[in-house]
Protein backbone atom coordinates (compact mmCIF):
# COMPACT_ATOMS: atom_id res chain seq x y z
CA UNK A 1 0.00 0.00 0.00
CA UNK A 2 1.17 3.44 -0.79
CA UNK A 3 0.60 6.74 1.48
CA UNK A 4 1.29 10.21 1.13
CA UNK A 5 2.71 11.17 4.59
CA UNK A 6 3.65 14.57 5.88
CA UNK A 7 3.53 16.50 9.16
CA UNK A 8 1.48 18.78 11.41
CA UNK A 9 3.70 19.97 14.40
CA UNK A 10 6.18 17.28 15.43
CA UNK A 11 3.31 14.92 14.46
CA UNK A 12 3.89 12.20 11.41
CA UNK A 13 0.25 11.95 9.25
CA UNK A 14 -0.57 10.13 6.06
CA UNK A 15 -3.20 9.87 3.87
CA UNK A 16 -3.72 6.88 1.22
CA UNK A 17 -2.06 7.77 -2.35
CA UNK A 18 -5.22 6.82 -3.88
CA UNK A 19 -6.77 10.08 -2.25
CA UNK A 20 -4.20 12.33 -3.03
CA UNK A 21 -4.41 13.89 -6.25
CA UNK A 22 -1.98 16.84 -5.90
CA UNK A 23 0.40 19.06 -3.86
CA UNK A 24 1.07 23.03 -4.18
CA UNK A 25 2.44 25.52 -2.48
CA UNK A 26 0.11 27.49 -0.02
CA UNK A 27 -1.82 30.12 -1.91
CA UNK A 28 -3.96 33.40 -1.06
CA UNK A 29 -7.78 31.39 0.66
CA UNK A 30 -11.00 33.21 -0.14
CA UNK A 31 -12.65 33.05 3.35
CA UNK A 32 -16.66 32.12 4.14
CA UNK A 33 -17.69 33.91 7.21
CA UNK A 34 -20.08 31.48 8.18
CA UNK A 35 -17.82 27.97 8.12
CA UNK A 36 -16.28 26.66 11.11
CA UNK A 37 -13.12 27.19 12.86
CA UNK A 38 -11.34 25.03 11.19
CA UNK A 39 -12.53 25.70 7.56
CA UNK A 40 -9.70 27.81 6.39
CA UNK A 41 -11.61 29.37 3.29
CA UNK A 42 -11.63 28.31 -0.44
CA UNK A 43 -9.43 27.67 -3.20
CA UNK A 44 -9.94 27.96 -7.36
CA UNK A 45 -8.61 24.96 -7.83
CA UNK A 46 -9.40 24.42 -12.11
CA UNK A 47 -12.48 26.48 -11.82
CA UNK A 48 -13.76 24.36 -8.58
CA UNK A 49 -14.31 25.86 -5.35
CA UNK A 50 -12.34 23.91 -3.47
CA UNK A 51 -12.34 24.09 0.79
CA UNK A 52 -9.50 24.28 2.43
CA UNK A 53 -9.43 22.26 6.00
CA UNK A 54 -7.04 23.56 8.68
CA UNK A 55 -5.95 20.31 9.37
CA UNK A 56 -4.54 21.15 12.68
CA UNK A 57 -7.87 22.37 13.83
CA UNK A 58 -9.71 19.97 12.34
CA UNK A 59 -7.72 17.19 14.88
CA UNK A 60 -8.46 19.26 18.21
CA UNK A 61 -4.86 21.17 18.00
CA UNK A 62 -4.32 25.10 18.25
CA UNK A 63 -5.23 26.50 14.73
CA UNK A 64 -2.66 29.24 13.56
CA UNK A 65 -2.68 31.19 9.98
CA UNK A 66 -1.55 29.90 7.00
CA UNK A 67 1.63 30.21 6.01
CA UNK A 68 3.58 30.72 2.77
CA UNK A 69 5.40 27.74 3.14
CA UNK A 70 2.81 25.17 4.49
CA UNK A 71 1.12 22.71 1.97
CA UNK A 72 -2.26 22.01 0.11
CA UNK A 73 -3.10 18.19 -0.50
CA UNK A 74 -5.73 18.42 -3.01
CA UNK A 75 -7.65 15.23 -1.74
CA UNK A 76 -10.73 13.59 -2.90
CA UNK A 77 -12.98 10.65 -1.05
CA UNK A 78 -15.24 9.83 -4.15
CA UNK A 79 -17.97 12.23 -3.28
CA UNK A 80 -15.98 15.68 -2.69
CA UNK A 81 -13.08 17.44 -3.34
CA UNK A 82 -10.92 19.14 -0.85
CA UNK A 83 -7.37 21.25 0.22
CA UNK A 84 -6.04 19.89 3.31
CA UNK A 85 -3.86 22.87 5.01
CA UNK A 86 -0.17 20.67 5.69
CA UNK A 87 3.16 22.15 7.47
CA UNK A 88 5.09 19.90 5.56
CA UNK A 89 4.66 17.00 2.64
CA UNK A 90 7.29 14.89 3.06
CA UNK A 91 7.23 11.57 1.17
CA UNK A 92 5.88 8.72 -0.02
CA UNK A 93 5.80 5.78 1.74
CA UNK A 94 5.30 1.90 0.22
CA UNK A 95 4.15 0.28 3.39
CA UNK A 96 3.49 -3.41 3.83
CA UNK A 97 0.25 -4.65 5.87
CA UNK A 98 2.36 -6.07 8.55
CA UNK A 99 3.69 -2.50 9.81
CA UNK A 100 0.01 -1.44 10.17
CA UNK A 101 -2.48 -1.51 12.94
CA UNK A 102 -6.01 -0.32 13.62
CA UNK A 103 -5.90 0.98 17.49
CA UNK A 104 -8.92 -0.30 19.33
CA UNK A 105 -9.51 2.92 20.90
CA UNK A 106 -10.11 4.45 17.60
CA UNK A 107 -13.67 5.46 17.34
CA UNK A 108 -15.36 4.89 13.29
CA UNK A 109 -16.08 8.85 13.68
CA UNK A 110 -12.77 9.93 14.26
CA UNK A 111 -10.32 10.58 10.79
CA UNK A 112 -7.70 8.48 12.50
CA UNK A 113 -8.22 5.00 10.83
CA UNK A 114 -5.08 3.56 11.65
CA UNK A 115 -1.41 3.85 12.31
CA UNK A 116 2.02 2.97 10.59
CA UNK A 117 5.16 1.81 12.89
CA UNK A 118 7.99 2.91 10.73
CA UNK A 119 11.62 3.32 11.30
CA UNK A 120 10.81 3.73 14.89
CA UNK A 121 8.37 6.16 14.60
CA UNK A 122 4.20 6.13 14.50
CA UNK A 123 2.52 7.75 11.17
CA UNK A 124 -1.26 8.13 11.97
CA UNK A 125 -3.47 7.47 8.79
CA UNK A 126 -6.18 9.91 8.13
CA UNK A 127 -9.60 8.99 6.23
CA UNK A 128 -10.41 11.89 4.65
CA UNK A 129 -14.09 11.43 4.41
CA UNK A 130 -14.22 11.79 8.16
CA UNK A 131 -12.41 15.31 8.31
CA UNK A 132 -15.36 16.62 6.39
CA UNK A 133 -17.87 14.61 7.30
CA UNK A 134 -21.08 14.35 5.12
CA UNK A 135 -23.24 16.41 7.48
CA UNK A 136 -20.40 19.07 7.35
CA UNK A 137 -20.13 18.99 3.87
CA UNK A 138 -24.16 19.53 3.62
CA UNK A 139 -24.20 22.07 6.31
CA UNK A 140 -21.62 24.22 4.19
CA UNK A 141 -23.49 23.98 0.93
CA UNK A 142 -25.21 26.71 1.06
CA UNK A 143 -22.35 29.19 1.32
CA UNK A 144 -20.08 27.54 -0.74
CA UNK A 145 -19.85 29.97 -4.24
CA UNK A 146 -19.71 28.30 -7.61
CA UNK A 147 -16.55 30.23 -8.50
CA UNK A 148 -13.22 31.94 -6.17
CA UNK A 149 -11.67 34.80 -7.50
CA UNK A 150 -8.60 34.58 -9.93
CA UNK A 151 -5.68 35.58 -6.17
CA UNK A 152 -6.98 32.04 -5.27
CA UNK A 153 -6.44 30.25 -8.15
CA UNK A 154 -4.34 26.93 -8.05
CA UNK A 155 -2.62 25.78 -11.64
Amino acid sequence: MHFVSFKIGERNYALSLENVESVHRMVALTPLPEAPGWMAGLVDFHGQAVPAIDVRQRLGRKGRKPRIDDRLLIVNDDARKMALIVEEASEILEVSEDLMQAPDTLSRSRPITSVIRKEERLILVLDPARLLPAEDADAMAGILPETVSAPSRLE
